[in-house]
């Protein structure tokens, strides 16, 4: 393979694609004065410090459904804003149901001061009052580079498939961490680029080698 990069052109015998994935994030005034401050995509991670608080789930789809439900793990005070086609009368019934308040809409602005939320505005002028934002907007595969190689993707998220070798369905392309199905996490995606690794190595060696997998 030859990668030409801003460094120049590199050509090597095995490729790992590590290039992770790029959060989809809201589009309103003030979004980055309280990213990861008060506004926050993982609720795993930063739910926890908003327990027994006013938290806003904004997304759209049944996927911010179990998001938001995710949420009351830490408080029962869960506000949903879905910014996608109108919830059937069912699902807002059974969002009623767990007592999770629903707004359908856009957010415009993000109140508060020094990374502190105290409110979101929607575009339709309806102001909710809360301490903390959780979003739920997906995320990309960050350059097309599997794409160029034809590397298969989950038809679902576009995630690079690979087998319990971490190679891909291209000879010799291997692909690790979030670019792949599984959690994303940092600690994990360091330890698939670890095993990757091993595996590149072992599929290095010559084929004189192979007695080495029968010790």
């Amino acid at each position: 393979f030859t990668v030409s990069t801003s460094s120049g052109h590199h050509t090597t015998k095995r490729l790992l694609l590590a290039t992770g994935l790029r959060d989809r994030l809201p589009e309103c005034d003030c979004f980055h004065d309280f990213y990861g401050k008060s506004a926050f995509h993982c609720a795993d991670c930063d739910g926890y410090e908003y327990s027994g608080k006013e938290v806003v789930a904004f997304g759209k789809g049944r996927s911010l459904i179990k998001y938001a439900v995710s949420l009351l793990t830490w408080t029962d005070q869960v506000t949903v804003v879905n910014c996608g086609a109108p919830y059937s009368e069912e699902q807002q019934e059974q969002l009623k149901a767990l007592r999770i308040k629903v707004f359908e809409g856009d957010l415009s602005v993000l109140e508060g001061s020094d990374g502190k939320l105290v409110g979101i505005e929607l575009k339709n002028g309806e102001r909710i009052p809360c301490e903390a934002l959780f979003f739920n907007l997906g995320y990309d595969p960050v350059g097309e580079l599997h794409i160029q190689l034809g590397c298969e993707t989950d038809p679902k998220e576009g995630l690079v498939l690979v087998d319990d070798r971490y190679e891909t369905s291209v000879k010799n392309v291997y692909a690790a961490g979030d670019l792949t199905p599984g959690s994303n996490l940092a600690i994990v995606a360091a330890a698939d680029g670890a095993r990757a690794a091993i595996q590149i190595h072992k599929s290095l060696l010559p084929e004189e080698h192979s007695i080495l997998e029968e010790i």
